[in-house]
């Protein structure tokens, strides 16, 4: 990820994903969806805005209401790194059999599963 923006952490860039995929957000939605807490997806959602990867923008119909957007900057950084990403994940499953892949898959599901259950306790 380093190649694409010097700087930019993972977390960085799950932040940056999340907000791509599903934008505008809330801030406090980009917690939810991290499953990290609200000062530390404050922080996240500053470097990124430092960065200039993305900003914030009052909703015009109540001015109190603040979502985040992805610039034009994220948006290639983010596909960037998408598109890195997605080569890794061919060449993983280039070594994996049908049922490993299926196997893994769903190993990875249920993780996701569990995470997300531990969050809510």
């Amino acid at each position: 990820m380093a190649a694409h923006y010097d700087g930019l952490t993972f977390g960085d860039a799950q932040a940056l994903a999340a907000i791509a995929t599903e934008q505008p957000m809330q801030q406090g939605r980009v917690a939810a969806r991290l499953l990290i807490n609200r000062p530390t997806a404050t922080e996240t959602i500053n470097r990124l805005e430092r960065f200039g990867l993305v900003e914030r923008r009052h909703e015009p119909a109540d001015r109190r209401m603040l979502y985040i957007h992805v610039t034009d900057k994220g948006t290639d950084v983010f596909n960037a790194i998408f598109a890195e990403i997605s080569s890794m994940e061919v060449a993983l499953h280039a070594n994996l059999t049908s049922t490993e892949r299926k196997e893994l898959r769903s190993s990875l599901l249920e993780m996701r599963k569990r995470l997300s259950l531990n969050h809510d306790d």
